[in-house]
C-alpha cells in the first residue's frame, strides 16, 4: 500500500446510522507521525480526527488500514 497525499485525495465518507455526521472507514494518517484516525464532516466543514488527539493537526497523507494477520 502506498501513501495518498491529501492534495491527491480524501478517503470517502460514509452515512453512518448511529451519527449525524458522515466519517470514513479508520485509516492510517501521517502529520509527522503515524496514528490511526478516520475523515469526519459537520456541517460545512471536514475534518481528520486521530484515535489518539481530537485535533489532529495538518494531516499530510493518509492510507488504508492493512489486511489482518491470519490466523495459521
Amino acid at each position: 500500500m502506498e501513501w495518498t497525499s491529501v492534495r491527491d485525495g480524501l478517503p470517502d465518507l460514509k452515512e453512518r446510522n448511529d451519527r449525524k455526521n458522515p466519517t470514513s472507514d479508520d485509516v492510517l494518517v501521517f502529520n509527522g507521525r503515524i496514528s490511526v484516525g478516520c475523515r469526519w464532516k459537520c456541517g460545512d466543514k471536514e475534518y481528520f480526527l486521530s484515535n489518539e488527539d481530537y485535533d489532529s493537526g495538518d494531516i499530510t497523507h493518509w492510507m488504508p488500514l492493512p489486511e489482518l494477520p491470519k490466523e495459521e
